[in-house]
């Protein structure tokens, strides 16, 4: 690995853990991408990195895997959930 592709890592490491350590990892990935602006992938990739995986709070489309949020909101419309 290059040093600079080592020293991007470490800035997103970072950056999650700056944000997910003060309030005790009680936060989604997808909220973390979206606070920094990157991708939900990036953030997974350096969880992996630092195998921070099961700290972060599961968000409820993690278990269906195949669904996003609009998804479920419009299955829930046509079941007269929502």
């Amino acid at each position: 690995m290059t040093a600079r592709l080592k020293a991007k890592h470490m800035a997103i490491e970072f950056r999650i853990w700056a944000i997910c350590n003060p309030i005790g990892w009680d936060i989604t990935m997808k909220e973390v991408a979206q606070r920094l602006g990157i991708s939900q992938r990036a953030v997974l990739h350096a969880a992996r990195r630092k195998d921070w995986c099961s700290r972060f709070r599961a968000h409820q489309t993690d278990y269906i895997g195949k669904f996003v949020d609009h998804e479920i909101d419009a299955i829930d419309r046509m079941m007269g959930a929502a």
